[in-house]
């Protein structure tokens, strides 16, 4: 449990980075620079997702970009889906979240940093709405990812793999209509 007092107003680069166990983030009631939503830290200035707990939803049509090691190494977070409103996912953002099954990403998707979700080895599925492929900052982003399936929109399939290249391409698979409602 992480408490925030009131009289906090900076939270530094990958303060809470590794806290594994990190299940509940509170804020005391009058500080104007943070706050907690569905189990996620944020920071209230540009909505920036600072940190989720293992049992965070990031909150849609709130958050609007993301931090590093958002959720990395969380020992419990199972699932992650990614708002509309955010279209860069940071470095190191879930790295090494042992039991992360499934992640979906929104149609706007631009890049997928360095690391991203490498060592999520449980992951039995990706889903990226965006029609057009992010670029990987590295091809480290989706290493270790138990060679989970790419899903992806219906007929983007061959610019995915071309995109992805040799180490990737073999996981994607068309199945996603892009424009259909929220995940």
């Amino acid at each position: 449990k992480v408490w925030i007092p009131k009289t906090v107003t900076a939270i530094g680069k990958e303060a809470f980075a590794n806290t594994s166990a990190l299940q509940e983030i509170q804020i005391e009631d009058g500080n104007e620079y943070f706050t907690v939503m569905n189990g996620c830290l944020i920071r209230l200035n540009d909505k920036c997702l600072l940190r989720g707990t293992n049992n965070a939803s990031i909150p849609d049509g709130f958050v609007s970009s993301l931090d590093t090691h958002t959720f990395s190494g969380l020992s419990d977070i199972q699932s992650i889906v990614i708002p509309d409103a955010v279209d860069t996912i940071p470095p190191y953002f879930a790295i090494n979240c042992k039991k992360l099954d499934n992640i979906r990403f929104p149609a706007n998707l631009r890049s997928i940093g360095s690391q991203a979700f490498n060592s999520c080895n449980s992951l039995t599925s990706l889903t990226i709405r965006a029609t057009t492929p992010p670029s990987l900052l590295n091809t480290n982003a989706l290493s270790y990812t138990n060679n989970c399936p790419i899903y992806v929109p219906v007929g983007a399939a061959d610019a995915y793999r071309s995109a992805l290249g040799i180490l990737f391409s073999y996981r994607v698979t068309d199945k996603v209509e892009p424009y259909l409602a929220k995940f």
